[in-house]
């Protein structure tokens, strides 16, 4: 072997053995380096989070709404003490588990070990929290629904029915398509499918802001025939009240939606149809998906009077007048595949009867009814209803003293359905009172 060989073979050797060092350090630096996502167990529903950004919202709304004084006392406390807490809290992730026994987790990467041990010793005493079981990491209040689990890197605190079983349940990293979505802070995933893993064929992701108004979005895909889509008949019958302080449209394939639904979510529906009062199941089941309600404003309302007086001779005369009044406006379009039947159902609705032919809801003018081929007309005026194109599948909008928003519900393409809540003034939400059926008119 000549000197320039073996010269080539040692150069060769050392950088092979170079290559193989930074390789190995560069994958053990990789191994070494903590990432909370990879943590977070797939929950139904998982929020990425700046948590004291969160608390000021909160904070903040609270005081929008005119919430009690303790209530932001409690909210500025807890504030205090995360951060105090030792844990990086522009980076948490919250989420939910729709299980039977409902329970909401916490996670947070830890920081500055010192502090944390403070700040949790405090939080033990506050809610005697103890070891749920010796030499381990696991801790269960003895007064209250919260449960933690502490580890080198973070700690995860549970709250609700399910706290404990929050700590015995089966820990698996998470996927790739729930870490991908989560990268964005003020971001949110839901499960629409019930599955272990989040499936990408059908899943929801979800984002709010909050500023002069309230703002929330929620997407919901589905790769193959979503179950939400629209009737074929894009026109609805719309009521023409004289003020537009509520308008309520929805247009939706009901046969599509049931038959297409994916089983977890006609579960959770089932639950919830199943805390609705008994009369009014048979009902929905009529309901063809088609409805219209506009009210706002008085509309004006002649009625005769006869008036009985006596001339000079005492000879009875009769005249005849004309009242004019002003009735609260409101018209209603409810579609129905059997219309007789669905009237007979809605007056043993609660709140509703039928006085004098009339439909009777409670805190609303008597309405005159209409019973056509395929729907239900109830409006205060028996005036024609005008036809109105939708290009949303539904459409809410309140415009009224205490209580200023809208919801929508489109189809932005062919996989994807989107919820959109817009809040300008919710005040009514703490005190009924404030959004007064007169407020309308």
């Amino acid at each position: 072997m000549t000197p320039r060989i073996k010269v080539t073979l040692i150069a060769l050797a050392i950088l092979i053995g170079v290559v193989t060092l930074i390789f190995y350090f560069s994958t053990h630096q990789k191994e070494k380096h903590f990432q909370l996502i990879d943590h977070v167990s797939e929950s139904d529903i998982a929020f990425h989070t700046d948590f004291v950004k969160l608390l000021d919202e909160a904070i903040k709304y609270n005081t929008k709404i005119g919430k009690s004084i303790s209530n932001n006392i409690a909210l500025n406390e807890a504030k205090s003490m995360f951060l105090k807490s030792g844990l990086k809290l522009d980076n948490t992730y919250l989420t939910y588990s729709f299980s039977e026994e409902k329970y909401a987790s916490f996670y947070a990467e830890i920081i500055d070990t010192a502090l944390f041990e403070t700040a949790f010793k405090k939080l033990s005493k506050h809610f005697n929290i103890k070891l749920f079981k010796e030499n381990s990491n696991l801790y269960i209040s003895g007064n209250t629904v919260i449960s933690a689990e502490i580890h080198p890197h973070y700690v995860r605190l549970n709250f609700g029915n399910g706290a404990l079983n929050a700590l015995s349940e089966q820990k698996e990293k998470s996927g790739i398509l729930f870490k991908k979505l989560l990268e964005k802070s003020d971001f949110g995933v839901l499960n629409t499918a019930g599955t272990t893993r989040l499936d990408s064929t059908d899943y929801a992701t979800f984002s709010y802001a909050y500023g002069e108004e309230l703002s929330f979005i929620l997407d919901w895909r589905v790769a193959e025939n979503h179950p939400l889509r629209s009737n074929k008949n894009k026109s609805i019958p719309v009521y023409p009240s004289h003020k537009n302080k509520v308008r309520a449209i929805a247009n939706i394939d009901i046969e599509h939606l049931i038959s297409t639904l994916n089983p977890f979510l006609k579960e959770k529906g089932a639950e919830v149809l199943d805390k609705l009062p008994p009369s009014v199941i048979p009902f929905l089941e009529l309901w063809n998906g088609r409805f219209s309600l506009k009210m706002g404003g008085k509309s004006p309302k002649e009625t005769l009077q006869f008036v009985t007086e006596f001339d000079d001779d005492f000879n009875q005369i009769v005249t005849e007048t004309v009242k004019i009044d002003s009735v609260p406006d409101i018209g209603m379009y409810w579609g129905s595949i059997k219309p007789s039947e669905s009237l007979t159902l809605a007056y043993k609705l609660p709140n509703v009867r039928s006085v004098s032919n009339k439909l009777q809801i409670a805190l609303l003018p008597s309405l005159n009814i209409k019973t056509e081929s395929k729907s239900i007309k109830a409006s205060t005026q028996q005036i024609k209803y005008k036809e109105q194109s939708l290009n949303k599948l539904l459409f809410i909008n309140v415009a009224s003293t205490g209580m200023n928003g809208k919801i929508s519900i489109e189809k932005t393409s062919d996989q994807n359905v989107r919820f959109n809540l817009v809040l300008k003034e919710w005040s009514a939400l703490k005190s009924p009172k404030k959004l007064a059926i007169s407020s309308f008119w």
